[in-house]
Parts: C-alpha cells; sequence; structure tokens
C-alpha cells in the first residue's frame, strides 16, 4: 500500500503539470512576462533574454480538467485502498469503517456503478476454511455498504480465500497484507 502512496506522490504533480501545460494554449486569461530592464544585464557576453510573451489559460478548461484529474483520484483511491482485517476474524475495524464511509459517499455520487466485493485471506487454514472467511469478510463489506444505503443489487461478492494475495511472503507482514477485502469494479 505504501508504493500506492509513493506512486500518487510521483504521479499527480505529473499531471498538474501536463494539465496546466495542456491549458495554456486556450485563452480567457493572460499574464506577461517581461524581460529584464537593460541596466539588470550582466553583460553583453551573455545571451540577450527572449522578448516577453504572453502566456493564456483557459480557465473553464483549466476547471474541468481538474474536476477529471479529482475524479480519477477519487477511482484510484476506490479502488486500491483496500479493507484490512485481524487474523481469522471477518469483524471490520474502525479503520475499515472510516475507508467503507468514504466509498460508500463515492458509490452514493456514481448510482448506476456495480461493484465486485473481493474476500481474501493469508495462506494459513485449509483451503475451505479460507474461502468461508474470505465470504465473511465480503458479506461484513456488503452488509456495511448495505447500512449506508447501498442497493445490494449494485453489489456482488466473491471469496478467494488465499488463492490470490497479494503478498507472496511467508511471515506476520506479508499474511497481514494478504487478510482483505478488495472492491473491483466490473
Amino acid at each position: 500500500m505504501e508504493f500506492k502512496f509513493r506512486l500518487l506522490r510521483v504521479i499527480v504533480p505529473c499531471l498538474v503539470v501536463g494539465i496546466m501545460t495542456a491549458c495554456a494554449s486556450n485563452s480567457t486569461q493572460t499574464a506577461t512576462v517581461t524581460a529584464p530592464e537593460p541596466s539588470q544585464q550582466v553583460s553583453s557576453a551573455v545571451a540577450p533574454e527572449p522578448a516577453a510573451r504572453e502566456i493564456e489559460i483557459d480557465q473553464d478548461q483549466l476547471a474541468r480538467s481538474m474536476q477529471a484529474y479529482q475524479d480519477n483520484l477519487d477511482i484510484m483511491r476506490f479502488v486500491y485502498e483496500d479493507v484490512y482485517f485481524d487474523y481469522n476474524k471477518a469483524e471490520l475495524k474502525p479503520v475499515a469503517v472510516e475507508e467503507l464511509k468514504r466509498k460508500a459517499e463515492w458509490l452514493r455520487r456514481h448510482p448506476q456503478t456495480r461493484v465486485i466485493i473481493e474476500g481474501h485471506c493469508d495462506e494459513r487454514g485449509s483451503n475451505e476454511h479460507n474461502l468461508g472467511l474470505g465470504e465473511k469478510r465480503a458479506g461484513a463489506i456488503k452488509s456495511f455498504l448495505i447500512e449506508q444505503g447501498i442497493s445490494p443489487g449494485r453489489m456482488t461478492t466473491i471469496s478467494y480465500g488465499e488463492e490470490r494475495p497479494v503478498d507472496e511472503g511467508h511471515n506476520e507482514e506479508a499474511w497481514a497484507k494478504n487478510r482483505r477485502a478488495h472492491l473491483a469494479l466490473p
């Protein structure tokens, strides 16, 4: 998960620069950049400063681009922020409740969106036990989202048990990452 946040820290500034660059060709507001006064120039051996130029920014296009950018961030957060569970448990932790409230709000803003709730487990326990536990985890999330006003018809649950680990390690750190539920958009 930390990798995802580091990735976002790199992508976000790049997208903002790209949006600003793309919007610079459209015009509704103008800013002027002027060259320095001749008395401020160092010497005649130094290349002259470029002439003043105007930068034009279409504020409406910039606002639309920023909204689209925010919408994409919301989708990324919805999909990439998993809900984690304690060992052999299907009860929602307080941090999971907060994350699920944000997900429910996003689903309310996008009423046509359907979601698949995937239950996952770590490698400990039998396949049958882990499939059942994964189903309980997915069911706990579905129940919570229903309580938040999301229609049950928009949600599908599936248990992958231990079949799709996010971390292949065989230690507590890896197991903690694998004890999760993932919400996917079909």
